[in-house]
């Protein structure tokens, strides 16, 4: 009988790194930001809230080795049941990220925890002022970008950090100027940032 090993970490930064040569700008100038965050406050706790790919999630977890990091997606195609207790998606290229992802981070054990479900299932995982920061970067609406900001926000520390994409895009810019009015632009891509 043959015993399956776990990647070493080793194995999974090189595996990443060249996953992540297939992929250019700008997704390295928005990872590179998050990385300098994390190094300058010492930041050993986060979450990617709209991981996708996982580009922004793999980077991170590859160039911070002290971060462990929460990566939360449907990982589903347009269509399927989002708030369905099991997402019966197995075969579309969104549950191939998925299953990418689980592979690449293998090697970083509890350092890499995926959510496979909705932003809002997956807060209620996630204890109250326990992360650094937040990175949201999912659903664009504003009712979604609203509700990640109102669920999420209270898992960050006080001193953390709360960060988002796309700002943009018109339902997130509305929220974020509605419940983060001291929000603050990074000048990397169209990435914006408050401290809690």
């Amino acid at each position: 009988m043959s015993r399956t090993t776990r990647p070493s970490r080793l194995a999974s930064d090189k595996n990443i790194e060249r996953f992540l040569r297939l992929w250019k700008n700008p997704f390295v100038e928005r990872a590179k930001w998050i990385e300098s965050l994390v190094k300058k406050h010492g930041w050993t706790t986060g979450a990617e809230l709209g991981v996708m790919e996982g580009r922004v999630f793999l980077y991170l977890l590859w160039k911070c080795q002290e971060l462990t990091m929460h990566g939360v997606d449907v990982w589903v195609q347009k269509g399927v049941d989002r708030e369905a207790d099991v997402l019966e998606d197995f075969n579309s290229i969104n549950y191939g990220y998925y299953k990418n992802i689980k592979e690449l981070s293998a090697g970083y054990n509890v350092r890499a925890i995926t959510h496979r479900t909705t932003t809002t299932k997956a807060s209620q995982n996630i204890e109250d002022n326990s992360l650094d920061f937040i990175f949201i970067d999912a659903d664009h609406s504003y009712e979604q970008t609203k509700n990640d900001i109102l669920t999420w926000s209270p898992k960050v520390k006080d001193g953390g950090m709360i960060l988002g994409h796309d700002l943009n895009w018109h339902g997130v810019q509305i929220a974020v100027n509605e419940l983060l009015p001291n929000f603050k632009r990074s000048g990397v891509e169209t990435c914006w940032y408050v401290l809690k």
